[in-house]
């Protein structure tokens, strides 16, 4: 498993992010991000899978606080607005994987 750590991960968002932002008990929390969307299978039967479009962030985790990084909390990426639906750390830990959905 790679260990990236602050040191690596701030420099890598600061030259491949776009701009989050997460207002979380009345303070603004800016940071940048990797968005990424892809498809991914939803639901699979012995006749067929559903595959819909998912809109992943990669986020720092020491740039957001987590109790606000939950679900149906609001986020703006890249000046859209968007409805976080679950959040996990990511390899080490120094990363967070952020599933949304468009508002």
């Amino acid at each position: 498993m790679a260990r990236f750590g602050d040191s690596k991960t701030g420099p890598m968002m600061d030259k491949f992010g776009i701009p989050v932002v997460l207002t979380y008990l009345g303070a603004d929390y800016l940071s940048n991000g990797i968005r990424d969307e892809v498809d991914e299978t939803m639901l699979e039967t012995d006749t067929g899978a559903f595959v819909g479009r998912t809109i992943v962030l990669t986020l720092r985790r020491g740039d957001f606080p987590e109790a606000g990084l939950v679900s149906d909390a609001l986020i703006t990426v890249d000046g859209e607005d968007m409805t976080i639906i679950s959040a996990a750390r990511r390899e080490d830990g120094s990363l967070v994987r952020v599933l949304c959905a468009r508002t």
